[in-house]
């Protein structure tokens, strides 16, 4: 599902709602997530997940196709672990 298939899916549920106004929600939504994770903060919604920010240090790695030697530098990356909730309704099939 894609930002504009979750709008949509909204917008079919709540009718009483402008689909604008949906996006509008998404979006601050989405934008305030971000800003936390930028600051470091963890983001946790109960019966969904958390996200989280990890850092990895500056490494050297390897150029799979030329061989050549690649200095990475420090990064950080978000990462996702699914609640208990979201997990037991993936497995109960």
């Amino acid at each position: 599902m894609v930002k504009r298939e979750l709008i949509a899916a909204l917008a079919r549920e709540h009718k009483d709602l402008k689909a604008r106004d949906i996006e509008y929600m998404v979006s601050l939504i989405f934008e305030a997530a971000t800003r936390a994770l930028v600051q470091g903060e963890k983001i946790e919604l109960r019966g969904f997940g958390s996200f989280h920010i990890r850092e990895y240090a500056p490494r050297e790695a390897r150029n799979p196709g030329t061989g050549e030697t690649v200095n990475l530098g420090h990064r950080r990356s978000v990462l996702f672990k699914a609640g208990k909730d979201i997990k037991k309704r993936l497995n109960d099939n």
